[in-house]
């Protein structure tokens, strides 16, 4: 009776490690796809970003240039120099002189300054780009100094929303989340039924331990499979010895 309780109860504790080992993977696979999402998320947008920041810099570059090459920085001038450049696509674009006084401003914006951080970094003599993403949109600013005879003569400012690219992101995100997620449903499911049927498989065989030991000597163990557990079955199975005994006698 106290082998028996014996073996009950280490079946009970294999059990329970079988449990915690099939959560320390499931954990540990959990965050190696957290990781991944993260990863492949953060990747795909800075790919994003690089793109965009290409695009941005080489507008602002030709609206700085094309203004630059006028004798006097004034609206007239500003949007005389600009519109050969066939009305870049942006939201909002901004002269200003060399004291951050706006000369032209395509929003038609009545404020005298534009003081932008990006327009101060402009203002001494810095490209600036700044690029956000933020609910399947991405905002682009960029600023430039507008040189006249290698002279500072004001700043060129441009603000863009992309909302196509964005909601690629934002596609992309949400694709790779729903991967994740299904395949840490996989995972789980196999860990589980795989951990379920090894500690069944395993009961079997102290079950017929038990059934051997109160005496009865023809109980065969019937695990089935070809692996480790199938082998210790067999190990108990009383015709099986026999027959061994047989042959070596």
């Amino acid at each position: 009776m106290d082998i028996i309780s014996k073996n009950e109860k280490r079946t009970l504790r294999y059990g329970s490690h079988q449990l915690r080992y099939a959560a320390v993977y499931i954990a540990l696979t959990l965050s190696v796809m957290l990781f991944l999402n993260i990863y492949c998320s953060e990747n795909s947008q800075q790919l994003f970003y690089r793109s965009k920041h290409s695009a941005m810099m080489d507008k602002i570059l030709h609206v700085s240039a094309a203004v630059g090459e006028q004798e006097v920085l004034n609206e007239d001038t500003a949007r005389a120099a600009i519109e050969p450049l066939g009305n870049p696509k942006t939201a909002r674009m901004v002269i200003t002189d060399d004291s951050g006084r706006t000369v032209y401003d395509s929003a038609g914006d009545n404020t005298e300054y534009c003081l932008f951080p990006e327009v101060v970094q402009a203002l001494r003599g810095n490209d600036v780009i700044s690029i956000d993403y933020r609910d399947g949109v991405i905002t682009s600013r960029a600023a430039a100094p507008i040189l006249s005879y290698n002279t500072l003569t004001g700043c060129a400012y441009i603000l863009e929303y992309d909302s196509d690219q964005g909601q690629l992101i934002l596609n992309l995100q949400y694709s790779i989340l729903t991967i994740s997620i299904i395949l840490n449903l996989v995972v789980i499911l196999f860990t589980v039924v795989t951990a379920g049927t090894f500690t069944r498989r395993l009961r079997k065989i102290m079950t017929s331990m038990r059934i051997i030991q109160k005496g009865d000597y023809t109980h065969k163990v019937a695990i089935g499979g070809n692996d480790e557990l199938s082998a210790l079955g067999e190990e108990f199975d009383p015709e099986l010895h026999n027959a061994v005994m047989r042959e070596q006698g």
